[in-house]
Parts: C-alpha cells; structure tokens; sequence
C-alpha cells in the first residue's frame, strides 16, 4: 500500500497537463489582446485618412448607421 502511494505521490503526468493548458491560455489571451489593439490602430488610421479626403475636397457620404463611403465619387 505504501508502495502505491509512493507512486502517487511522484507521478507529474498530471502537473504536465496542467501546465500546458495554461500556457495555452494565457497564448490565447495575449493573441485576443494584441487583435484589439491592432483592431483600435486600424480605425484610428481609417479615420484618419477619411479625414485628409475631406480635407482635400474629395467627396465621402456618410450613411444613417454611421459608415463613411468614398467609393461613389465622380
């Protein structure tokens, strides 16, 4: 019986598992982090460039749920 115990005790198969779920966590966690913050640089840079059109006198309609369109111009 002591001898079973023994054996328990020092099995890591467990710990293993254990330790690669999570550092497949916090992977999957720092990836979700690094889109958000790619996500917030592209609009910034969109609304950015919307900006300078309007500025050049381009033309740029904006429709009634928000979205800025600059493919129908003449």
């Amino acid at each position: 019986m002591n001898k079973r115990l023994d054996q328990f005790k020092s099995d890591r198969d467990g710990a293993v598992t254990t330790d690669y779920v999570m550092l497949a966590a916090a992977l999957i966690a720092m990836t979700l982090s690094g889109m958000q913050a790619i996500k917030a640089g592209a609009f910034d840079g969109i609304a950015n460039i919307l900006g300078v059109v309007e500025q050049a006198g381009g033309c740029t309609t904006t429709s009634e749920s928000g979205t800025t369109d600059i493919s129908k111009c003449d």
